[in-house]
């Protein structure tokens, strides 16, 4: 039995991604901390001054130059009611006129097909009234073992 929720076998996969007194503290922490890295490249593929590690860089709610606008983390107006209308990061592009909306998932190596789709669900009302693109983000939060020859 898990010695944190008590509710389920203590498994790797349970601890790492499933265990419900872990998820509101440390898998947002390590959610958030992916979201960080993605938005320190895109600060620094837009050429955006960002820190110069990513593990150092604090993501603002608003970055916008001439041609481009990053938002983290906000609540995004539209005129018809979405559930779904908070994405980690939302990407601008002013130039070409493109959104982009991101968001990011750690699952076990077991979920990452389903949690993909949950995210492109969760997200196509908004991406369909915002007339742009959904980019879900997965980084497996367990390493399968390779053979290397």
């Amino acid at each position: 039995m898990c010695r944190m929720c008590k509710n389920r076998e203590e498994t790797v996969t349970h601890i790492i991604s499933e265990c419900s007194k872990l998820a509101q503290l440390e898998y947002k922490k390590r959610h958030d901390k992916v979201a960080g890295a993605v938005h320190w490249s895109l600060c620094e593929t837009y050429h955006i001054k960002h820190s110069e590690q990513w593990y150092q860089h604090t993501a603002e709610p608003v970055i916008e130059t001439d041609s481009v606008k990053i938002l983290w983390d906000m609540n995004i107006q539209t005129d018809h009611v979405i559930e779904h209308r908070r994405p980690d990061i939302v990407v601008v592009d002013k130039h070409n006129k493109r959104a982009l909306l991101i968001d990011i998932a750690v699952p076990a190596d077991a979920r990452v097909e389903e949690k993909e789709q949950e995210k492109m669900d969760r997200y196509q009302d908004l991406a369909r009234e915002l007339m742009c693109l959904v980019c879900p983000v997965l980084l497996s939060c367990q390493c399968k073992p390779c053979l290397v020859s």
